[in-house]
């Protein structure tokens, strides 16, 4: 069912494809939009099949999800040498001096909000480069700030996701701890990214307010 559904709706959509990177326009048509597309086809809960039935302690996408990012860190980019999968943690610190300065609800939620938009921006990011499924928590999918940021990049594929409301977009959700899966040479360059980013955007949102 899967390959029909890819036939049907991502060759035509490939076939008028006109932006940079297609390699990575299917791979996001294939993690978000697909789960979608095989639901419509054969039924909502098809979300909830298990990986494995005889522990079903997860669906078959997140399963697939985890395969993928395990895969791409065992071929890592040093086609060379044999890559070495690592766990890679970021931490958005210190988040309690943030909360403990709050006077009003209206502080403690810009402040909650805040670290949330961190925290996802440092996610989108580092999905655009080693792909969504390398961050192993949060899980990227159906985040609305992310969805938000790729149908802006992809307002093709708004056919499979529809637009975040406002109220979901202002409410406060991603960790203050991302946990992504990598290849060993690209640990040192993802958290340094991930570094540079949080300085980017604090230092665009004081231009802004």
């Amino acid at each position: 069912i899967e390959r029909e559904i890819i036939e049907q709706q991502l060759f035509p959509l490939m076939e008028n494809y006109t932006g940079s990177e297609p390699e990575k326009f299917v791979f996001w048509w294939l993690w978000r939009c697909l789960p979608v597309a095989v639901a419509k086809s054969v039924g909502e809960n098809i979300a909830l099949l298990p990986a494995e039935t005889r522990i079903p302690d997860s669906s078959v996408w997140s399963h697939n999800s985890l395969v993928a990012a395990i895969a791409s860190s065992l071929i890592g980019k040093q086609e060379e040498e044999k890559s070495i999968p690592y766990l890679a943690v970021f931490t958005l610190t210190p988040v309690q001096e943030l909360i403990k300065a709050s006077r009003k609800m209206r502080d403690f939620w810009s402040g909650s909000w805040l670290l949330h938009y961190l925290s996802a921006k440092i996610s989108w990011r580092l999905a655009e480069i080693y792909g969504a499924d390398s961050l192993i928590y949060p899980c990227l999918y159906a985040q609305p700030l992310i969805d938000h940021w790729l149908l802006q990049k992809h307002p093709e594929l708004n056919q499979w996701i529809d637009q975040p409301t406002d109220r979901s977009l202002l409410t406060a959700g991603f960790p203050n701890v991302l946990v992504l899966l990598l290849p060993k040479d690209s640990v040192k360059a993802a958290m340094q990214t991930a570094k540079q980013i949080v300085k980017e955007e604090w230092r665009d949102l004081g231009k802004k307010h």
